[in-house]
């Protein structure tokens, strides 16, 4: 079987969303430490994702996204074009931290799981298409890891989705 999608390794998905969340972090002028503080991560992570060298989960990169006022990206060949809101003031560190952890990642396999079905695809399937065991996307779908984000995309751009949108509950696929 042959992937849908051009294979595009981790480096150059690494390199491009860490350019995205660059951008995104400085356009609404909020610095790496200011970041760190308001997700709960550590400021060499953040630092790490922006230059490419890291990637991150599903749950760090909902509050990454919840900080930097984005709740919606695109899935392009390119990598995740994030879309963000005007921000009025910085978000209270209790604001991004509530959310919580096993609802993103349960409303993210629900997603998975409901295009995968849709689409008519096996595990088995997408597993070949991903290159992902399939021992993995069981336990993306059945909400058991959080999965990387790296691996998310692979699995979405496999899955022909083209926008998703992220929200304190998980990724929601809106086409």
């Amino acid at each position: 079987m042959k992937n849908i999608i051009k294979e595009k390794g981790f480096k150059e998905f690494a390199n491009e969303l860490g350019e995205e969340l660059r951008r995104i972090r400085r356009i609404q002028s909020i610095s790496i430490s200011q970041l760190a503080e308001s997700t709960g991560l550590h400021w060499n992570t953040i630092s790490d994702a922006e230059r490419g060298r890291k990637d991150l989960s599903l749950v760090s990169m909902a509050r990454i996204m919840a900080a930097l006022g984005s709740d919606k990206f695109d899935v392009s060949e390119a990598t995740f074009k994030f879309e963000i809101n005007e921000m009025n003031e910085y978000p209270a560190l209790f604001d991004v931290l509530s959310i919580p952890a096993n609802q993103i990642v349960y409303m993210t396999s629900k997603a998975v799981r409901s295009q995968r079905s849709k689409l008519g695809f096996t595990i088995e399937c997408i597993a070949e298409l991903t290159g992902i065991h399939k021992n993995s996307i069981w336990n993306i779908e059945k909400a058991l890891v959080n999965p990387s984000i790296f691996n998310l995309f692979k699995i979405h751009k496999n899955l022909q989705v083209k926008t998703l949108k992220g929200c304190s509950s998980g990724l929601y696929i809106i086409k």
